[in-house]
């Protein structure tokens, strides 16, 4: 396994009108979680294969389990009735491609103003 193991205990509440459950901590004291003894025990996480980036999903392990996930947070409740999950978008690609079509406008831009530039040079002049 690579990278850091993250458990989520509960889930966010919306409905709070100003920030997080954080803000009502005033000592570390105040919070005492029990973890399990077998920490790597714990299910992974169910993530919709519509929420992985199209550009990564055929690096997934066991597949099946994120073609499944959308079914069994909808049966546990975790996602509400009639809530549609959309794509997900991978925004660092689209900046990528839409600073390489900038560059390259930029490039042709150049090379035709060159190209103008010579053309003027070489042209004879009427006397």
């Amino acid at each position: 396994m690579t990278g850091t193991p993250v458990i989520i205990l509960d889930m966010f509440d919306y409905t709070r009108k100003k920030g997080g459950p954080w803000w009502d901590i005033r000592s570390t004291k105040d919070v005492v979680i029990k973890l399990p003894k077998d920490i790597m025990s714990i299910e992974e996480a169910l993530i919709p294969l519509s929420q992985i980036p199209h550009e990564v999903r055929w690096n997934l392990p066991n597949k099946e389990r994120y073609v499944s996930a959308e079914d069994t947070l909808r049966k546990r409740g975790w996602i509400a009735e009639g809530i549609e999950l959309s794509e997900s978008i991978n925004y660092n690609k689209l900046r990528r491609d839409k600073a390489r079509a900038a560059a390259q406008a930029a490039a042709q831009k150049a090379s035709q103003k060159a190209k103008d530039s010579l053309a003027k040079r070489t042209q004879p002049t009427l006397q």
